[in-house]
């Protein structure tokens, strides 16, 4: 008896606590959402404080034919940049541009959203007319500060592709880049507008080819989930009283990119196939760290993802 007793004791002393259960959710939650922008669940309460409206949007622009350009992504501000320089070497004055068709869903939230911040992004760029036979070129990827681009400044593609990390040859497929936050992409920004937005440490995604036949042209998706709150001419109610612990969303992307490096892009590895490896990492251990065996995953540092 007493054994059986000592057993039950032991069960119950071991059940973690509900309040972790819904944290670990949560982490797992938002795990799937930035590795998967396109297909993920929408949730609220992944990052802390007020609670907003999370949708999901996307935009598809067809930039002008040449043989060099880029696309860019400012999520926290819901923002794009695209140049179609003469030649690699041509620099190009780069300014964020909010509006439509560019920014995704801006129709809706120039009307109607007061503050808003980016949960997931995801930028595709695609070369829709080419074919097998006279495919050339090369294509560069980064998700960097927003502050390396400075807006007013002039940039070449060539500048871009000796600043951003991942780069492959082009091929008759389409190549994308999925956003990480910064330190600051949990606070909210004035909607669209640029000077709300810490540059310092708030993400941007870009994407850069050349060497492409002139008569390339690239069209680019943007996907974002954006997270924001109603103005008050908007008809809709405001839930500032309603406040989300959330997660801490630099330990979530940090396991991620720990469990696989190459998740945020397929230039060079399957997108997917990374993506899922490390969403499945993060929600065992966000799991795990509220378990019975929560000991082993402390010692790996998952248990450090629980806030």
């Amino acid at each position: 008896m007493r054994k059986g007793k000592a057993k039950r004791k032991a069960a119950k002393k071991r059940r973690a606590p509900r309040g972790n259960a819904i944290m670990a959710k949560r982490i797992q939650d938002y795990a799937e959402l930035l590795t998967d922008p396109c297909g993920g669940k929408l949730v609220t309460g992944s990052y802390p404080g007020e609670v907003g409206i999370v949708s999901r949007y996307v935009s598809d622009v067809t930039n002008a034919a040449g043989n060099c350009g880029w696309a860019a992504y400012y999520p926290s501000v819901n923002a794009v940049s695209s140049a179609n320089p003469a030649t690699p070497a041509t620099a190009s004055l780069h300014s964020w541009t909010v509006g439509a068709p560019f920014s995704p869903g801006h129709s809706l939230l120039t009307g109607s959203a007061s503050k808003s911040r980016c949960l997931a992004a995801c930028l595709e760029v695609m070369m829709p007319n080419v074919s097998i036979t006279n495919i050339t070129g090369e294509i560069c990827a980064g998700c960097v500060s927003a502050d390396t681009l400075a807006s007013g400044f002039s940039y070449s593609v060539d500048q871009l592709f000796t600043l951003l990390p991942q780069k492959a040859i082009i091929q008759r497929t389409g190549f994308g880049a999925k956003f990480t936050p910064g330190l600051f992409d949990s606070r909210f920004t004035t909607y669209g507008t640029l000077a709300s937005a810490d540059q310092s440490d708030t993400n941007i995604l870009i994407i850069a080819w050349r060497g492409l036949p002139g008569t390339t042209q690239p069209s680019y998706r943007i996907t974002s989930v954006l997270e924001w709150t109603p103005k008050a001419s908007s008809g809709l109610v405001a839930s500032s009283s309603e406040i989300a612990a959330g997660v801490d969303h630099l330990a979530v992307a940090a396991a991620v990119h720990q469990r696989a490096p190459n998740w945020w892009h397929n230039l060079k590895h399957e997108l997917e196939s990374d993506a899922s490896t490390a969403f499945r990492y993060v929600a065992k251990g966000a799991m795990g760290a509220v378990s019975s065996v929560a000991a082993n995953y402390i010692s790996r540092g998952v248990a450090a993802l629980m806030i």
